[in-house]
Formats: C-alpha cells, sequence, structure tokens
C-alpha cells in the first residue's frame, strides 16, 4: 500500500462515491463528477490541510483516504481522519501511523484528534491500538441513518505514539 497525493484525473470518482457512501457529502448538493471536483477543491483550499489517497502497490486502485483540517498552529493541535474501504487492522494502523508520525515531524503539533462514531468498533480499536486516549465522548452528537450516536474524541500526544 502507497500514499500519495490527491490527483484529479484519477482520484474523483473514487472520492465522489465513497465520500457520499460515507455520508461526508450530506450538507452539500452535488450532483455529477464535475459539481464534485469543484467542492472538493474548493476544499482542499480552505478545509483541508492536509489529504492523502492510499492506493494498492501493484494495481494502482485506490483504497482509502487520510487527512487532516482545523490545524491550529498557535495551539499545536489539529484533527486527523482516515477511511479505507477494504479495511486491514495491521496495513491500516501501519498506513496511519506513518502519516501521524510525518505529521509529529513536519508540524509543530503537540496533539492530534479523531473524531470516532461509537459504532465504528474498527476505527476506534485502531486509534486504542497506537495508545490514543479518549480526551472525551460526545453524546448523540453526530446524526445518521436516522438516529444520533455518540462521538468519541480520541487523542495521540508527540511522543505517544506507539510508546
Amino acid at each position: 500500500m502507497t500514499i500519495r497525493k490527491y490527483n484529479r484525473g484519477t482520484d474523483v470518482p473514487f472520492l465522489y462515491h465513497e465520500m457520499s457512501r460515507l455520508g461526508l457529502l450530506t450538507d452539500h448538493i452535488i450532483g455529477n463528477d464535475s459539481e464534485f471536483i469543484g467542492f472538493f477543491e474548493h476544499q482542499l483550499r480552505t478545509y483541508y490541510s492536509e489529504f492523502w489517497i492510499t492506493e494498492d502497490s501493484r494495481t494502482r486502485q485506490a483504497n482509502g483516504f487520510i487527512y487532516t483540517w482545523d490545524y491550529r498552529v498557535r495551539d499545536g493541535h489539529c484533527h486527523f481522519d482516515f477511511c479505507f474501504l477494504k479495511p486491514d487492522t495491521q496495513r491500516d494502523q501501519a498506513l496511519v501511523q506513518q502519516v501521524l508520525q510525518q505529521l509529529f515531524r513536519e508540524y509543530p503539533l503537540n496533539r492530534v484528534f479523531v473524531y470516532v462514531d461509537s459504532d465504528d468498533t474498527e476505527k476506534l480499536a485502531l486509534c486504542h491500538s497506537l495508545n490514543a486516549k479518549e480526551e472525551a465522548l460526545l453524546q448523540e452528537y453526530h446524526y445518521k441513518k436516522g438516529q444520533y450516536t455518540d462521538v468519541h474524541v480520541m487523542r495521540l500526544s508527540r511522543g505517544s505514539l506507539n510508546s
């Protein structure tokens, strides 16, 4: 598996489908790939701090994405999230750890926060495997599939990543 930056020519259909499937586009009316390009590239300029695509090294097929947002230089923290199409615990842990180590190396970050829906047991387990600590539980915070779910705010600190 490799990690690379977004490429408009190859990633739009994948991202549009996956972000729609995951409910990441619910606040926006986007009807096709070209509308998605405008929306997403605006988000790249104004919302996301970093955005990577994960892909299979052999087939070059996109398998997921990893991104940061709300980078606060003065406060030394950002938000972080990841999504993998076909989860594989060991591979995903290695990819997420690689990106987190890069973030802590390249930015003056003290903490990284991950918001995890309470029903996403795989993501929660991956965060725990990286020594993330639960900072808070936001009850009935996220509305999806007709009901409210709790969200765990997980914290990864500089120096505690897999220590």
